[in-house]
């Protein structure tokens, strides 16, 4: 069980987003937000969604009738998780917020799907 961290000291406090819910600082430094949330691995052999309780599947590049539907329904919620976060970890500020990430290339336009 991970140990709760001990606010009163007088240190760099590190840890997830998820971790910070509740907790305010002075200070808050998020980084690498151009990196986004979990699991933006490649792209896998086999991929299982499931739009109203029904299967649709991705295998070897082949694509049940549904898939491209379930796929554009869970790019939605995580892109909605991932403003809820950005959320979370704003309102941890007290005094300074600070909020760090990559650009793309000069002159090469960066798509919301990037």
């Amino acid at each position: 069980m991970p140990v709760p961290p001990d606010l009163k000291t007088d240190a760099v406090h590190v840890m997830t987003i998820h971790r910070a819910k509740g907790l305010d600082f002075e200070h808050v430094y998020v980084a690498q937000i151009h990196k986004g949330g979990r699991g933006g691995g490649a792209r896998n052999i086999a991929a299982l969604r499931r739009i109203d309780d029904w299967p649709e599947y991705r295998l070897f590049g082949w694509m049940t009738p549904g898939f491209a539907a379930a796929e554009w329904v869970q790019t939605q919620k995580t892109r909605a998780e991932m403003v809820r976060l950005l959320y979370v970890a704003a309102t941890r500020a007290k005094k300074r917020l600070v909020i760090s990430g990559g650009w793309g290339e000069p002159g090469v336009e960066v798509s919301p799907e990037s």
